[in-house]
């Protein structure tokens, strides 16, 4: 099944997308961005794939696609076909009480382990680390970030398909790989990046703490909608405005 007749046989697909994408897994980065572009000017919002879209400078913003590598999967090879060429995610992930993070922590994911499916249909294995690819958009973030003054951490992850079949021996192994967080899309994002010629760079906030007795879920928790809203600070900074 070839991605290109996608655009050729439905008409939604011939909305003007940028360049360089940011896709949110929650509302609140989406709302944030947009709450503070409507203080300068008009947005003009719009619905793509049952998510919602608005354009910010030389981004496109789009929230509501779905979460888990499959789904980053099918929606990458269409933004592909549309041009995109840069890619940030904004989501949550859990962490590894023996990691030392705690719940809105801001993770900036430099490699992902492959737990998922998707990933060895792009050239990886299962099990294979895997680097965000490009390292000029890297460096763009990087420029971001220290001008917001925001904190993060640095991190390897772990992506998995099951986040419910995840065991304690599993967390053991992890640990002894210095993985300190999991998520369901780093890993799968960046193999197909990769495969499409696309640089991409994965942003999370810590949203649930795990050990091998225990589940701490922080979802509702205020500083976590806080700080993934922050995150759209990042965009009112120079380096994220240039195209």
């Amino acid at each position: 099944m070839d991605p290109k007749l996608y655009r050729k046989k439905k008409p939604a697909y011939r909305l003007s997308f940028s360049q360089q994408v940011v896709l949110c897994y929650q509302s609140f980065p989406y709302r944030a961005r947009k709450e503070q572009k409507q203080d300068h000017e008009e947005v003009r919002e719009f619905f793509w794939k049952g998510g919602r879209v608005f354009q910010d400078h030389s981004w496109t913003w789009i929230s509501g696609l779905g979460v888990g590598a499959p789904a980053m999967a099918l929606c990458l090879e269409e933004l592909a076909q549309m041009g995109v060429k840069r890619l940030i995610t904004l989501g949550s992930c859990g962490a590894l009480k023996s990691s030392g993070l705690q719940a809105g922590d801001v993770i900036w994911i430099q490699e992902a382990l492959s737990g998922e499916g998707v990933s060895s249909y792009y050239g990886m294995k299962y099990g294979q680390w895997i680097r965000p690819p490009g390292e000029t958009l890297q460096e763009v973030l990087k420029k971001a970030f220290e001008s917001v003054q925001l904190t993060y951490h640095e991190r390897k992850g772990w992506t998995t398909d099951a986040p419910y079949r995840l065991t304690g021996q599993r967390l053991k192994e992890l640990e002894e790989q210095d993985v300190s967080i999991i998520d369901m899309e780093a890993s799968g994002i960046f193999a197909v990046s990769r495969a499409l010629n696309m640089e991409a760079q994965v942003l999370c906030v810590v949203s649930d703490l795990l050990s091998e007795d225990e589940w701490q879920p922080c979802f509702h928790h205020k500083i976590v909608k806080k700080n993934l809203s922050s995150l759209a600070s990042l965009w009112e900074q120079e380096a994220l405005q240039r195209k």
